[in-house]
């Protein structure tokens, strides 16, 4: 069995395609596969389709603080919001103090909403079964792709 990080490093011939710094490295939302992960044990559960590539796009573009990682500096949004920048902005949601679950799922919410102006493949992104535990929140993206049915993605333990 083929190594998934020799899956992940093949066509690679320098330092910059590597890191993903190159500038023909571009995101394509609507490309068909991605790499799945295994989102309770933090693995790659390898390769998906349809609207599973879509929920798992979804989900990492979610999990992903904006603007900390350069993971793909040429990406253009499309609303025009933080250009050559990807990812959300719940990682600004770590430190805040939030009075009732109510308040946290709104501003998981208003997240999603900022994501679905930026990608375009998904339709909707919907947050349910919000539950607080100390400093950790765990919920569920009920993401909706443009064609085809909703796939739900759960978060388990992310750090407020």
């Amino acid at each position: 069995m083929e190594d998934v990080f020799d899956q992940l490093l093949t066509g690679i011939e320098s330092e910059d395609e590597e890191l993903n710094t190159s500038e023909s490295v571009g995101m394509d939302f609507n490309r068909g596969t991605t790499w799945a992960i295994d989102w309770k044990r933090g693995r790659f559960a390898g390769k998906v389709d349809g609207n599973a590539a879509v929920a798992q796009r979804t989900a990492k573009y979610m999990l992903t603080p904006r603007g900390e990682l350069p993971i793909y500096p040429k990406l253009q949004s499309v609303a025009g919001v933080a250009e050559d920048y990807y990812g959300s902005f719940l990682h600004t949601m770590i430190g805040q103090v939030f009075a009732t679950t109510e308040d946290l799922t709104n501003e998981l919410q208003a997240n999603c909403e900022l994501a679905v102006s930026e990608l375009e493949t998904v339709a909707s992104i919907e947050v349910a079964n919000v539950t607080v535990s100390g400093d950790r929140a765990s919920f569920s993206f009920y993401i909706t792709p443009l064609e085809g049915d909703t796939e739900e993605v759960t978060i388990n333990g992310l750090g407020i």
